[in-house]
């Protein structure tokens, strides 16, 4: 159905820090690659997570995020973003939020 189309894993810091605890949330590692955006106050729990530690050797590096989608499978990496305090159920709820 999407052929030729790559995917990507993405997630907010806040959830790593829980994605442990997810059902099979080891095997979404070896089947995608995932990219982590920094959210306010989880900057360091990132590292600190169990997810963070357990997969920190396929921690993405380069500067081309690109690149993430010919690593390897586990792969993922962590961007450093402007940070948006709100909540994403806020972010959704705004009446001027872009629906597409």
């Amino acid at each position: 159905r999407y052929k030729g189309t790559k995917f990507i894993w993405l997630m907010g810091a806040d959830n790593l820090d829980e994605f442990h605890k997810w059902y099979q949330w080891q095997t979404i590692y070896s089947i995608i690659p995932i990219a982590v955006f920094d959210r306010e106050y989880y900057s360091y729990s990132v590292f600190n997570s169990i997810a963070g530690k357990r997969y920190f050797n396929k921690l993405h590096k380069t500067k081309n995020s690109k690149s993430i989608f010919n690593s390897k499978l586990p792969s993922w990496r962590f961007l450093r973003i402007h940070k948006n305090s709100l909540s994403s159920t806020k972010i959704r709820n705004n009446k001027n939020y872009l629906k597409i």
